[in-house]
C-alpha cells in the first residue's frame, strides 16, 4: 500500500475510528475533571477500535495525563449491569465511552447507567445527543454522508484504488449536557 489516502490497486475505505478521538476525550475530561486519578474505558472487548484506542493513543495520553486506565469490557446490554457495578469496586473516577456499534446503538441506556453511577463520563458524539455530560467526536451521520459519495465515486472510477479517501473524518464536534451536569 502507498499509502492510507491513496492505497492504490484495489483497495480504497473510510473509518471513524481515530485513535487521536479516544486521547482528546481522555484530556477533555481531565480538563473538566482535574482530581480524576482513574478512568474506565468503556469497551467492547472484540470490537474493531479496541487495540488502536486502548493500548496506542489513549495509553500514552493517560501517562502524560498521569491517569489510570482500567478497561471496562462488554459485549451487550446483558454485560451493563455488572460492568457499572464494578466502576465503584474499581475505584474509577470517570467513564470514556469509545465507539463501536454496540455502544453506538445502547448509548441511550449508557447514559441512564452513567447518571445512576453520577460519575463524570465523555464519550462520542451519539453518547452526547443521548443526553451524556460531554462528547467529543465525528459525527456518524456525516461519515454515512461521505460514505454514499465515496460509493458514487468507486463506481465510477477505473478503479477503488485510484479513488482518493481521506479516510477519517474532516471535522469534529464537542458538547456538553446540562442533563448531566447536575
Amino acid at each position: 500500500m502507498r499509502s492510507i489516502s491513496r492505497p492504490g490497486g484495489n483497495v480504497t475505505g473510510s473509518s471513524f475510528f481515530v485513535p487521536e478521538l479516544a486521547s482528546k476525550r481522555l484530556g477533555l475530561l481531565k480538563e473538566a475533571f482535574p482530581q480524576v486519578k482513574r478512568v474506565g474505558i468503556l469497551l467492547n472487548p472484540v470490537g474493531i477500535a479496541r487495540t488502536a484506542i486502548s493500548e496506542n493513543a489513549m495509553g500514552s495520553a493517560a501517562k502524560s495525563l498521569a491517569i489510570e486506565l482500567q478497561e471496562i469490557a462488554v459485549r451487550g446490554p446483558p454485560e451493563f449491569d455488572g460492568a457499572f457495578a464494578s466502576l465503584a469496586d474499581n475505584g474509577i473516577d470517570a467513564l470514556v465511552v469509545n465507539e463501536d456499534p454496540v455502544l453506538v446503538g445502547n448509548a441511550p441506556a449508557i447514559v441512564d447507567m452513567v447518571a445512576r453511577q453520577r460519575i463524570p463520563s465523555i464519550g462520542f458524539l451519539e453518547f452526547g445527543e443521548a443526553g451524556g455530560l460531554m462528547a467529543f467526536g465525528a459525527s456518524i451521520v456525516e461519515m454515512h454522508r461521505h460514505a454514499a459519495v465515496f460509493i458514487d465515486k468507486i463506481l465510477k472510477a477505473p478503479s477503488p484504488g485510484s479513488c482518493r479517501s481521506s479516510s477519517r473524518p474532516s471535522s469534529t464536534s464537542a458538547s456538553t449536557s446540562k442533563r448531566q451536569s447536575r
